[in-house]
């Protein structure tokens, strides 16, 4: 827990995965990142692959869950690869899986194609008890396809549909929150990121339906007035 000085917003803090992924990622990044979860108790960080042994080590006997990119930004490898990735990191201790759907199946309207990958994934990141985030790209995604990909991952019974990479496209908005929220059922969760630097805007969104939120800028997120 923070010093009783640090004054920050806790039931924001609870809804936030901590995020560093950059493709310049050094062990002193995780080492902070982990610390910063720690002090502010996130719900999770998320960290690329080949970190997340540290990570487990820096959060052991902690509630904060372990998250990793898969097929991560561009979501363009084949389900084979996405499911090797899944299961490499269950074995380096993720509990959280955030995956890149294939966009190109969006444009090339090949519905079955993108619903069997995503109902595939599923089931392996069930079958290894890892908590699976899809992440959509939605920014990039007209009304229609929007829709589509909502649709399809309602019929995939996904645990979360996640907005964006934060490096292809806008990221979230609240309209776009409330958008998704109004296809989705109820359980099906929303994770809103990409572009998310103040409490006002994550409010927004956390108003608008989502039930996580994706920052690399956290601290100041939760910390700023």
């Amino acid at each position: 827990m923070p010093p009783e000085t640090t004054t920050y917003d806790y039931k924001l803090a609870k809804l936030i995965d901590h995020t560093y992924l950059k493709p310049n990622t050094s062990l002193a990044d995780i080492n902070r990142v982990c610390a910063e979860a720690k002090k502010f108790d996130f719900a999770a960080v998320c960290v690329p692959p080949c970190y997340l042994e540290r990570c487990t080590e820096i959060l052991l006997g902690t509630n904060i869950g372990i998250a990793t990119v898969i097929a991560f930004p561009m979501g363009y490898a084949d389900g084979v690869s996405k499911i090797a990735e899944i299961n490499f990191a269950a074995d380096k201790g993720a509990t959280e899986v955030d995956v890149v759907i294939n966009l190109g199946f969006v444009k090339d309207e090949r519905w079955n194609d993108l619903f069997s990958e995503i109902n595939t994934l599923c089931a392996f990141a069930l079958h290894k008890n890892l908590l699976l985030k899809l992440i959509i790209e939605a920014g990039t995604l007209n009304p229609d396809e929007l829709l589509r990909v909502c649709q399809i991952c309602t019929q995939a019974n996904v645990p979360y549909v996640k907005t964006s990479t934060g490096m292809n496209g806008p990221g979230a908005n609240p309209d776009m929150i409330q958008t998704m929220r109004n296809v989705l059922p109820s359980h099906i969760q929303i994770k809103a990121s990409g572009g998310i630097n103040n409490r006002q805007q994550a409010l927004d969104l956390v108003y608008a339906g989502a039930n996580r939120l994706g920052c690399s800028q956290s601290v100041m997120v939760i910390t700023a007035n």
